[in-house]
């Protein structure tokens, strides 16, 4: 390894006399050549080094990056000698950008980049080189060395790891759920009532996909690439909290309500992604997948300890390195930063709502110009003619809607007459599993 690494130098040295600093092409002048890699013949390149690649002519995205810009291990008396780098091709205008596989295991054996390896970086010319976008290619091939160390750098050095959102995801549709922290601080999290949750939306259903038999995936985003030895089920966990989350049916949750002291720890199982999005930026999502179905009428906690900690390896845990909040929480208006090392904690409540069948009968009182089916209750409101809105997603356990285009004029069952059908779309998300739209058909032949 010596050897060759003062090989590499001595050749990146050479390179340089002949180019100018920093690497370039030596395609002659006005041709589609490269001008800069700015890592060329380095030593010491961390393992999450985001590699830059600057030409004279805009390059053509498609194409085979990964064989025309080819980054490959070179180290030999490894067993994975003449590997190819792992990661993705950004291409930007004249800007190519290689952005290496961060680990997802705890070893770190799966980064894009080897730990203590010889890359070189082959730019093919010739019949099968790189093309710019208006069909030139690279005239003559060229070759470049870097090698990387055991660590990583840290994405934000200045800042902590921070957590900004929580969804709950349905892994059959991918459709999400917002259950994030609400603002006070997390050892505050569990004084908040069951109210409070259902007015914030945090309130999900035991499972997905058909009759409830799919557990949710949790995902935290987090503003920056994670050590995924630090992910574990002990600092992340999981607990049922509270049964009894809701009073009555249909489920209520009044203020002050908190339910029955609960605690049991929900096994699950615990991941990172670390990637890239949709547009190109990059990812870090801690998973928290339960081994089980969540209970109906209940609430959970859902933890991430401050010990989760960032990217850069070679630190020990401290406070200022830990997993955070978001850094604004907000107490009586005034805002309040929060120093790293908090962790981040959430409760959401898990309620079944009931499906809406055929037969559910509607209440309709004229004179209050509100419906009751079951528990729901609302007042006149010119915004809601016309409508049936049951089972609203924001507020799962009420009713809302108002129907002065139907019934018979008296506080009595909804009817459709002469054995018409009625249909009455519910205003809930989507969900067939809900029944919705519904069908109201001649109930009341007497009417």
């Amino acid at each position: 390894m010596y050897v060759h690494r003062l090989f590499a130098l001595a050749a990146a040295a050479i390179f340089a006399v002949g180019c100018g600093s920093g690497g370039g092409g030596s395609g002659g002048a006005g041709s589609f050549s490269l001008i800069e890699f700015l890592d060329s013949g380095k030593d010491q390149v961390p393992r999450n080094r985001v590699m830059q690649f600057r030409f004279s002519r805009p390059v053509d995205a498609n194409q085979d990056l990964s064989e025309r810009l080819k980054i490959q291990n070179v180290q030999t008396g490894t067993g994975s000698n003449f590997a190819k780098a792992q990661g993705a091709y950004l291409v930007n205008g004249e800007l190519v950008q290689f952005v290496p596989r961060l680990p997802t295991k705890s070893d770190r054996s799966d980064a894009g980049f080897r730990e203590d390896a010889s890359y070189n970086v082959f730019l093919k010319g010739g019949k099968d080189a790189l093309t710019a976008a208006t069909g030139e290619r690279i005239p003559v091939p060229e070759e470049f060395l870097f090698e990387t160390n055991a660590f990583f750098e840290d994405d934000n050095p200045t800042q902590p790891p921070r957590a900004f959102a929580l969804r709950a995801v349905d892994p059959g549709t991918g459709a999400t759920q917002d259950v994030s922290r609400l603002d006070p601080r997390p050892v505050e999290q569990a004084q908040l009532d069951n109210a409070a949750l259902v007015a914030a939306g945090n309130v999900i259903e035991p499972g997905t996909g058909i009759d409830f038999g799919t557990p949710w995936t949790f995902e935290l985003v987090c503003s920056e690439s994670l050590d995924p030895a630090t992910l574990t089920a002990d600092t992340i966990q999981m607990f049922e909290v509270r049964s009894g989350a809701f009073t009555e049916a249909p489920a209520t949750a009044p203020p002050g309500h908190q339910g029955n002291p609960v605690q049991f720890r929900v096994a699950i199982e615990v991941g990172v992604i670390q990637g890239l999005d949709a547009s190109g930026q990059m990812e870090t999502r801690i998973t928290v997948r339960p081994l089980q179905t969540l209970v109906d009428n209940t609430r959970y906690r859902l933890s991430f300890s401050g010990q989760v900690i960032g990217i850069d390896f070679r630190k020990e845990f401290s406070g200022d390195n830990g997993l955070t909040g978001d850094g604004q929480t907000i107490i009586n208006g005034s805002v309040f930063q929060e120093a790293g090392g908090l962790g981040y904690v959430t409760e959401f409540l898990v309620f079944d709502r009931p499906g809406i069948s055929a037969t559910r009968t509607l209440q309709f009182d004229p004179i209050a110009d509100g419906i009751n089916p079951e528990e729901g209750q609302t007042a006149k409101s010119d915004a809601d003619l016309n409508t049936a809105l049951y089972n609203p997603a924001e507020n799962p356990g009420r009713a809302v809607g108002f129907l002065p285009a139907f019934g018979n004029g008296v506080d009595g069952s909804l009817s459709a007459t002469g054995g018409n059908t009625v249909i009455l779309h519910t205003g809930d998300t989507p969900n067939a599993s809900l029944c919705g739209p519904f069908e109201v058909s001649y109930l009341n032949p007497h009417t």
